[in-house]
C-alpha cells in the first residue's frame, strides 16, 4: 500500500480536509503534549538565563531586559492554557500561537547575542539545544519550525563574533549548525509521514471493519426471508405428511427446494462479496434488468404468500453501478412493498433514462407512511419497523441498508407516500 503521493514537501498531507482531519485526531490524543511542550521549553529558557544572564558582560542593554523577556515569554506559553484548554476540538490557532512562543524564543537568543556583542560562550550548545526542541520537544508544523530556527542560523552567522576563534572555527560551526538543522528537517518529514500514514492506515483498517459490519448485517438481513419460506414449508410438509396428503407433500417439496437453492445462491453471492477487500468495489456498466429478476426470484415465494403480482417495465440502458450493491438496494425495497401491501395488489418495478440520470421506482398500493417516517428513513434514523399487513415482523434494517447503499454509489433516495394509498421509491443515478 503506497501512501507517497499522499504528502507535500513537509511530510504533511496535500489535501487540506485529510490534514484538517489528521491533525484533529493527532490532537485529540495529544492535547496535553501540546501545553506540556511548550511551556517547558520557555521555563527552561527562563532558568538559563537566571543561572547565567547575570554573569555575563554586556555591550548593550542588561540581564534584567534579558530576564524580563524570558519572564514574558512563559506568561505568553501559560496562556495557552485559558485560550485552547478547554477547547474539545483542534483549533488551527495554536499552530500559530505556537509559532508565536518559538519566534520570540529565537529573538531572546538573538537579543542575547547582540547584547553581548557575539561573545557568549554558551552561543553555540544553547542554539543546538533549542533547535533541536523545535523539530523534536514541540509539536509544530514543519515549516513553522523552519522560521524559528532560520532566525537560530542567522543569529549565529550574522551576529556571533567569529574572529575571537581559531582560524576556520566559526565557518565550521555555522557548518555544523546548518548540518544538524538538515538533519533535523528530514527526521521531521520521516515523523510527521510515519504519523500520517499511521492515520491512514487506521482510516483504512476503520473503513474494513465498518464493511464487515456492513455485510454481515447484510447476511444476516437477507437470509431472513428465504429461511423464514424454508421453515414455513419444511412444518407444512411435516403436517401434511402426518395427515398422508402426498399431492400437497410433492407440491411443497418443489417449493421447499426452490427456496433451497434460492438461500444457497444468495449466500454463495454474499459471502463471495464478504470475502472482497471493499464492498464497493464491482462498479461495471451492467444491466439494471438483471437486478430486477434478482430481486423478483428471491421475494418470489414472500409475494405468492399475499397472492402480490409484479409488473415490470425497465427501459434497457446500461451505466456504471456496482451489481451487488443494485441487487441488494431492489431486494430490499421490493421486500419492503410486499411487507406493507395487502393481499392481491400489484407492485409496480419500473426504470427509464430521464436526462442525465437513469430512475428506478418501486411503487405499491400498500398502507404508505407520514412525513415523520419518511424524514427518519431519508436522514437513516429510522431504528423501528411497523408490523406488515399480514404481522410481519422486521427490524428497519433492509431501508437503512438500501439508503446506505445508494448514497455509496452517488445517487439519490425520493419517497412519495399517501396514508392507506402507497409508496413509490424513486432512486436517481447520475449516468
Amino acid at each position: 500500500m503506497n501512501f507517497n503521493n499522499h504528502y507535500n514537501l513537509f511530510g504533511e498531507f496535500r489535501d487540506k480536509s485529510l490534514e484538517s482531519n489528521f491533525l484533529s485526531e493527532y490532537y485529540k490524543y495529544n492535547k496535553s503534549l501540546y501545553f506540556f511542550s511548550y511551556n517547558l521549553c520557555c521555563v527552561l529558557l527562563l532558568l538559563a538565563g537566571v543561572f547565567i544572564d547575570f554573569q555575563r558582560s554586556y555591550i548593550l542593554g542588561s540581564a534584567e531586559v534579558l530576564t524580563a523577556l524570558r519572564i514574558l515569554l512563559v506568561f505568553i506559553g501559560l496562556s495557552m492554557f485559558p485560550l485552547f484548554w478547554k477547547k474539545e476540538h483542534y483549533d488551527p490557532k495554536i499552530e500559530y500561537y505556537g509559532l508565536l512562543i518559538m519566534v520570540l524564543s529565537s529573538l531572546i537568543v538573538l537579543l542575547l547575542n547582540v547584547f553581548t556583542g557575539g561573545m557568549s560562550k554558551t552561543m553555540l550548545p544553547g542554539i543546538l539545544i533549542i533547535t533541536t526542541s523545535y523539530y523534536i520537544v514541540v509539536p509544530s508544523l514543519l515549516r513553522f519550525a523552519l522560521i524559528a530556527a532560520s532566525i537560530q542560523v542567522f543569529n549565529f552567522l550574522i551576529f556571533y563574533k567569529g574572529d575571537e576563534l581559531l582560524v576556520g572555527a566559526h565557518t565550521y560551526m555555522c557548518f555544523m549548525i546548518i548540518a544538524i538543522n538538515i538533519v533535523l528537517i528530514f527526521f521531521k518529514r520521516m515523523y510527521n509521514k510515519t504519523n500520517r500514514t499511521n492515520y491512514l492506515l487506521k482510516e483504512y483498517h476503520r473503513d474494513l471493519s465498518q464493511a464487515k459490519d456492513t455485510v454481515l448485517a447484510i447476511i444476516g438481513h437477507d437470509l431472513r426471508n428465504p429461511m423464514t419460506v424454508i421453515t414455513s414449508r419444511a412444518s407444512l410438509i411435516r403436517k401434511y405428511f402426518e395427515k398422508g396428503d402426498l399431492d400437497k407433500i410433492e407440491k411443497n417439496i418443489g417449493s421447499l427446494c426452490d427456496a433451497t437453492e434460492r438461500l444457497s445462491n444468495l449466500l454463495q453471492t454474499l459471502l463471495k462479496w464478504a470475502l472482497r477487500n471493499n464492498v464497493a468495489q464491482d462498479e461495471d456498466s451492467g444491466n439494471i434488468d438483471i437486478c430486477f429478476e434478482k430481486a423478483i426470484i428471491y421475494c418470489k415465494d414472500q409475494a405468492q404468500e399475499k397472492n402480490i403480482t409484479f409488473v415490470k417495465n425497465v427501459e434497457f440502458f446500461r451505466f456504471k453501478f456496482d451489481q451487488n450493491m443494485m441487487e441488494t438496494i431492489i431486494r430490499n425495497l421490493l421486500a419492503n412493498a410486499i411487507k406493507y401491501s395487502p393481499e392481491n395488489q400489484e407492485i409496480h418495478l419500473s426504470g427509464f433514462r430521464d436526462g442525465d440520470s437513469y430512475t428506478i421506482e418501486i411503487k405499491d398500493n400498500g398502507i404508505g407512511m407520514d412525513a415523520n417516517l419518511i424524514d427518519k428513513i431519508l436522514s437513516g434514523l429510522n431504528n423501528e419497523s411497523r408490523s406488515g399487513t399480514s404481522g410481519e415482523e422486521g427490524t428497519g434494517l433492509g431501508l437503512r441498508i438500501a439508503l446506505d447503499f445508494i448514497k455509496n454509489q452517488n445517487a439519490k433516495l425520493d419517497i412519495k407516500s399517501v396514508i392507506n394509498k402507497g409508496t413509490t421509491f424513486k432512486i436517481n443515478f447520475l449516468i
